[in-house]
């Protein structure tokens, strides 16, 4: 019985040696070396599309994000050109106030022109409110007044308006008036 082990136990040794044997002649023949080299190449080239594809999707991302840099700068560009039109109407407004404040200030200048001339000579006031009344009534006021005084408003006064005053008044008063309308400076 022993040799009937010992001879399946052999068999089984010399088997295994066989395949050992086997192995070790395959991992060292060429073809296999080729083999494994091809496999390392495959890994090499697998890690560079990996890389390259790790750059495509960067490289794609970069196109995104400059995409939506180009619509907020778009969006930006067109809040700025309605902002200059909103400025380019408020500055039309402002022109337009400052040629109205002009014009008002024009006017309150001759205003206060006529007032100091007023003031100057009250007597110019006068004159203006002489003319502007009723001609008979004017004629009976001036009547009143010192003949200097009656003159030099006269004089303030336009020639029609005058006139008419001074064809109400009495012949006596009117050439005393008209004398001293003759000396008086235009």
């Amino acid at each position: 019985m022993i040799s009937a082990v010992h001879a399946t136990c052999c068999h089984r040794l010399s088997t295994v040696l066989g395949v050992m044997i086997t192995v070790h002649l395959l991992m060292n023949s060429p073809p296999f070396v080729a083999a494994q080299a091809q496999d390392a190449a495959e890994q090499e080239e697998t890690f560079a599309n990996v890389e390259e594809r790790r750059l495509q999707v960067r490289i794609i991302e970069a196109y995104d994000q400059i995409d939506r840099d180009k619509k907020a700068l778009l969006l930006k560009e067109k809040e700025l050109q309605r902002l200059r039109e909103e400025i380019d109407l408020k500055l039309e407004e402002l022109d337009r106030k400052l040629a109205q404040l002009a014009r008002e200030k024009a006017t309150l200048s001759e205003m206060r022109i006529g007032e100091s001339d007023a003031a100057e000579d009250p007597l110019a006031g006068l004159s203006s409110i002489y003319e502007n009344m009723d001609p008979v009534k004017a004629a009976l006021a001036l009547a009143d007044l010192e003949p200097e005084t009656a003159a030099a408003i006269l004089a303030g006064m336009r020639s029609r308006s005058a006139a008419k005053i001074l064809d109400i008044l009495n012949s006596r008063k009117a050439s005393e008036l008209t004398e001293i309308l003759s000396t008086l400076p235009r």
